[in-house]
């Protein structure tokens, strides 16, 4: 739930800029290697096993199901890192910060 907000803690600035452009501050290269927690965080994230609100009930977990965000639609994984009104606002305003465009409605 605080991930996306946690993600400037979660990554260093260097890795988070090159993670942001691709790779364009280095001519086209990806780094290396990725903080582990941010590693860990995607690949969390690509399988969908974030414990997000779908997948606490699942579990028989009460919650609110509601995203705490934008409180009108369930949380998932996709909605919460991507299709949020909230998250979109501040997905927009990294770009902006890093120069940058992630072409997330593509």
């Amino acid at each position: 739930m605080h991930s996306l907000l946690h993600l400037n803690y979660l990554c260093d600035y260097s890795s988070f800029i090159l993670f942001l452009d691709g790779g364009a501050a280095t001519g086209g290269e990806q780094p290396s290697a990725f903080p582990p927690k941010c590693k860990f965080f995607s690949w969390l994230a690509t399988q969908n096993r974030l414990w997000t609100a779908d997948r606490l009930g699942k579990q028989g977990w009460r919650n609110q199901k509601v995203c705490p965000l934008c409180r009108t639609i369930d949380e998932s994984v996709l909605h919460l890192l991507a299709k949020c009104r909230v998250t979109k606002r501040i997905w927009t305003e990294i770009q902006r910060w890093a120069h940058t465009d992630l072409q997330m409605d593509k």
